[in-house]
């Protein structure tokens, strides 16, 4: 039975970041020519930004990666991914075995909050009040009401216990799950094609059904997997070929995620990091191939959504942040300016606040500001250490080795000369 439908009113605003040098220090630069990465901006200015969000029902991050998927390995490549992201199952001690299923998860992913948040317990979706914890379409359309929100899913709890607000909602209960995906494909291109869709969410079924029915990670498994890729390949094709995408008018991210992985026939909690672990690809011109996700959770996809799509998250008391925007997540590893994204823009952070006074800082704070090794001091130890976690990212969350450092800008050959032979001769005294 559906809960009633109504929505909470809030105020929202554009967000735009914009990222200010000062260029200050520039002798650091030796630095980051002895290290390396490309300096590439990463956001667009202005565009005409719309989101795809495709959801892969029991597609775990443990699981994924075996499979041949070149339509999302594309994707990937032309982005950010993460197959250590974490469900709901893994945020709290002891979970209960529903924090491992769908009814929790796919909750959690359409309205960027906690279990505990949102209420959901099990697929039962008991108590669930939408005015209170809203699927991310209401937002969307308090910022916006013009903007087309289309909701196309192979499990219809999802349209029918948690979206309150779309234009378009289209769900499925005729036949096989992979018949109803090929389906769902068919009407999703078809949508891409004829209409002029700003938000779209869509749920795959058939890998979930592959596992319940077959075993989690067997073969009938992986070829659900294939074919889902197959699927969101002839999507992303329609995506490609629209006219506003074609001109570059338009400003498409793509996200593919999963709500859990199972073992043998069944998925719950209590299974660990098997089921635990998804997901999150995040596709489109700005997430720069250059860049590593930091591994997060699926509370994080409804506000990267919403910003992508100019909704301030701040005002809607989520749980989740909006990852590529600075200040979301606390600073950890390389990852120094709280974005959850490892790049060029640490770098730069890192420079930028080379003349911040660490004495008015908190711990957290002086990190941030590239105290590494929480001394008090700027040092080149604090950047001997931001090198040794910027490779670490690259190793550990892509797999490569992290591209070199390029300067945009040559100091002064007194500085240049000078700062590299205090490097050196730092570098000498720890031998």
């Amino acid at each position: 039975m559906s809960p009633t439908k109504s929505s909470r009113s809030k105020s929202f605003q554009i967000v735009r970041y914009q990222y200010r040098p000062t260029w200050q220090r520039m002798g650091l630069l030796y630095l980051a020519v002895w290290l390396g990465t490309s300096l590439v901006p990463l956001r667009l200015a202005e565009a005409d930004n719309r989101v795809l969000i495709i959801g892969i029902d029991g597609a775990g991050g443990s699981y994924l990666p075996a499979v041949s998927t070149p339509a999302i390995d594309r994707l990937a490549f032309d982005g950010v991914a993460s197959y250590q992201s974490l469900n709901e199952g893994a945020l709290v001690a002891s979970p209960p075995s529903g924090y491992g299923a769908s009814g929790v998860n796919w909750t959690t992913i359409v309205t960027g909050m906690s279990a505990a948040h949102h209420g959901i317990v099990d697929n039962s979706f008991a108590g669930y009040d939408p005015s209170a914890a809203p699927h991310f379409f209401t937002a969307v359309k308090q910022f916006d009401p013009s903007l087309f929100t289309a909701s196309i899913v192979n499990w219809s709890p999802i349209n029918q216990q948690l979206l309150t607000n779309a234009d378009l909602a289209l769900e499925y209960d005729c036949c096989s799950a992979s018949a109803e995906d090929a389906q769902l494909t068919a009407d999703t291109m078809n949508l891409l094609r004829s209409g002029d869709p700003h938000a779209v969410f869509l749920h795959f079924e058939q890998v979930d059904a592959a596992g319940h029915g077959n075993g989690w990670g067997g073969a009938a498994y992986q070829q659900a997997i294939r074919n889902v890729d197959a699927h969101i390949g002839d999507i992303v094709q329609a995506v490609k070929t629209r006219p506003g995408y074609i001109s570059g008018e338009e400003n498409w991210l793509i996200m593919v995620t999963a709500d859990h992985g199972g073992i043998g026939t069944s998925h719950s909690a209590g299974q660990g990091h098997v089921n635990w672990k998804v997901p999150i690809i995040l596709s489109g011109s700005t997430f720069p191939d250059n860049s590593v996700l930091v591994p997060g959770t699926l509370r994080d996809l409804a506000p990267t959504a919403l910003v992508h799509l100019g909704v301030a998250p701040h005002t809607l008391q989520l749980d989740g942040g909006a990852i590529g925007t600075p200040g979301q997540f606390l600073p950890s590893g390389a990852d120094l300016n709280g974005d959850h994204l490892v790049n060029a823009d640490d770098f730069t952070w890192f420079k930028n606040h080379l003349d911040d006074d660490l004495a008015k800082l908190d711990v957290t704070q002086r990190y941030a500001a590239g105290d590494l090794n929480n001394d008090g001091l700027h040092s080149p130890a604090d950047f001997a250490l931001f090198s040794q976690q910027y490779q670490y990212a690259w190793a550990n969350f892509r797999g490569k080795v992290a591209p070199p450092f390029r300067a945009e800008e040559i100091p002064e050959p007194s500085a240049f000369m000078m700062l590299g032979f205090a490097f050196l001769v730092f570098l000498r005294r720890r031998r």
